[in-house]
């Protein structure tokens, strides 16, 4: 199986509950994803000027069945969708890795 692992650091924070919304409705969409799961940062950021890691607002986890799936996610009509309807994004970070369930 393919794990995708995204966080999102939003331009604006009011947007937070209409990401989470809409990543769980592409989720429920996508005959390609086979698990998602969708949260948001609970803790509390790095006082500013203070080194450490940088926090996302909002992740998503989803998998996949093998690499070909994952690799049509990002040109099917649910992820597309994301870009026309969901909010404006400061930052994007993604991974993928191969695991057995």
């Amino acid at each position: 199986m393919i794990r995708h692992i995204s966080i999102f650091t939003l331009e604006n924070k009011k947007d937070k509950e209409a990401l989470i919304k809409l990543l769980k409705e592409v989720a429920e969409q996508s005959s390609l994803i086979v698990y998602s799961q969708v949260g948001e940062h609970i803790g509390e950021k790095p006082p500013v000027g203070l080194e450490g890691p940088h926090f996302g607002d909002v992740i998503q986890l989803i998998d996949f069945n093998n690499k070909e799936d994952a690799a049509q996610y990002p040109q099917s009509k649910e992820h597309l969708y994301l870009f026309e309807k969901g909010p404006v994004m400061k930052e994007v970070t993604a991974i993928d890795y191969e695991f057995v369930k």
